[in-house]
């Protein structure tokens, strides 16, 4: 019985030593000002919507990687994990799913602009 019990007394020492607590990597909402600044402090502009929609109208100095094919294009563009990054489409859901592929992805600096007219 005395084993049994020093046994889990040393098993709760163990599991209590690695309880470091991490940060929890989250998405940042940003308005256009915040968006701007990040921009000319070298963030990546990032516009999630089609082709078709990026050539009627974009804002300056945003590349294009759609939605649909961010997790398997982004690496190309960006490729360092902590690179600012700045997302954004037409209404702010494209965005919002773009920002939170390249967070499970391991980018750890992603703002979510939402939608381009937020910056109208």
């Amino acid at each position: 019985m005395k084993k049994v019990f020093l046994l889990l007394v040393c098993t709760l020492i163990l599991c209590s030593c690695n309880n470091e607590k991490k940060e929890e990597v989250v998405v940042k909402n940003v308005n256009c000002s915040e968006a701007m600044d990040l921009v000319d402090d070298g963030a990546i502009l990032i516009d999630v919507r089609t082709l078709a929609e990026y050539n009627a109208e974009h804002l300056d100095g945003a590349l294009n990687i759609p939605v649909d094919v961010i997790a398997s294009q982004i690496e190309e563009k960006v490729t360092e994990k902590d690179t600012k990054i700045i997302v954004y489409c037409r209404s702010g859901n494209r965005s919002a799913t773009a920002a939170q592929t390249l967070l499970d992805m391991g980018y750890t600096n992603v703002s979510d602009l939402g939608a381009m007219s937020n910056c109208a």
